[in-house]
């Protein structure tokens, strides 16, 4: 039997309204030696028809059935029946580009690679445009030398891709090895999982191209119920440290896992829609920092500015300090916008009467023209009249000077 070169593997839930997109997407890859395995968290919509109408017609897909457990128990459970050389994780209300896993994968042959990351957009469902998601993949951070892994770049080896596991592509065998699973909270799994696989590699590529169309303004995604587990985050952040001090390599990685539990704190408190939610992760993220500060007091412009201003706020004032400098910064930012969109509005207004003023020109200019045209047309027609008249009177003088010879004879 020929083994898959990927196994796909997806989780899905009640995602029926944008299935068919995502499994076309897949299904019309151009890497046609893949499996497609669909893990059902117990959906109560008409996904699972979907899926089954879709394996009657493609041998590809296989079916999973389990009793809702989230994201990550689907994906583990996904893995136990994967058997290609390679893995690889989507989100069923993603849709990706056609030639995504042939690209990846022959990247990761080339280079003998662990893991292949690439880049992806947003698309915004209810406009159908899509905008450059930098964040999925930090350009500015990429080394000179590709294939890299975590001991190249240990102070950003966490920060050169999203720890999110739909952009990239595993080595099967280093994912066994190290025996990677995704933690079986609700939310943010996919960062344990990503980040470990980044720090494991031993040879990590890249395919700088955005195949993935990550979907957004639609509702359906985890995000839009953070609050339900407010801490979820918290808890993986800290199995992830707990799982790089196990390896004895924590101390490597620390500033780059410092500067991760920063922007996932930050990230998912911007998520929160109750003050509960917000609160509890802020108390649980300044006690976290608060250590972090001491030991790098003297040292915080080792971290980049964005993330050392971060930890002294989050370490060294109270929630409302804390939320009063969050809102002065907005507020900067606000008046920066504002300030902008007046210079842009002035810019507009005075482009608007720069182009009534040519108009007006233009229209003066096409009538001179006109009556130009009209004049020369005139005195063209005119000559041409005189030249005709000239003819006919010449020819008819010819005429009767033949006549009154002819009637002379």
């Amino acid at each position: 039997m020929i083994l898959p070169k990927v196994s796909v593997i997806i989780p899905i839930y009640n995602a029926e309204r944008h299935l068919r997109q995502c499994l076309d997407s897949i299904a019309g890859q151009t890497l046609r030696e893949i499996e497609i395995i669909c893990v059902d968290d117990g959906s109560t919509d008409t996904s699972l028809d979907i899926l089954r109408a879709y394996a009657d017609k493609d041998d590809r897909f296989s079916i999973i059935r389990q009793q809702n457990q989230f994201a990550g128990m689907a994906r583990n459970n996904g893995m136990r029946h994967a058997k290609g050389v390679y893995l690889a994780f989507f989100d069923a209300d993603d849709f990706f580009e056609p030639d995504m896993l042939e690209k990846a994968y022959e990247q990761c042959e080339q280079d003998q690679a662990d893991l292949c990351l690439w880049s992806a957009d947003y698309y915004d469902t209810n406009t159908g445009l899509s905008t450059p998601f930098d964040y999925c993949l930090d350009r500015s951070l990429i080394p000179a030398t590709i294939p890299f892994s975590a001991r190249d770049m240990p102070d950003d080896i966490f920060q050169i891709s999203a720890a999110s596991p739909w952009n990239k592509l595993y080595r099967r065998s280093m994912v066994e090895k190290h025996q990677l699973l995704y933690p079986s909270t609700k939310r943010s799994e996919d960062t344990f999982f990503a980040s470990m696989a980044m720090y494991h590699a031993s040879r990590i590529t890249i395919v700088d191209k955005p195949f993935v169309h990550y979907r957004q303004a639609h509702g359906g995604n985890q995000q839009s119920g953070t609050d339900l587990t407010p801490l979820d985050w918290y808890h993986v952040m800290l199995q992830l440290k707990e799982a790089l001090q196990r390896t004895g390599g924590f101390d490597s990685v620390q500033a780059s896992y410092l500067k991760l539990l920063i922007g996932n704190g930050y990230y998912y408190m911007s998520l929160m829609r109750s003050w509960e939610g917000f609160q509890i992760s802020h108390e649980h993220l300044s006690r976290e920092l608060r250590p972090e500060y001491t030991r790098l007091q003297n040292g915080l412009n080792q971290l980049p500015t964005w993330f050392s201003g971060m930890l002294r706020q989050l370490s060294t004032t109270s929630l409302p300090e804390y939320l009063f400098h969050e809102w002065k910064q907005q507020k900067a930012v606000c008046d920066t916008l504002h300030k902008q969109i007046t210079q842009h509005e002035q810019s507009l207004q005075k482009l608007q009467q720069e182009n009534a003023f040519l108009q007006v020109l233009a229209m003066q200019t096409m009538r001179r023209q006109y009556r130009k045209y009209l004049l020369l047309s005139h005195c063209t027609f005119g000559a041409m009249r005189l030249r005709y008249r000239r003819k006919k009177n010449e020819l008819k003088a010819k005429l009767s000077s033949q006549l009154i010879r002819h009637q002379s004879l």
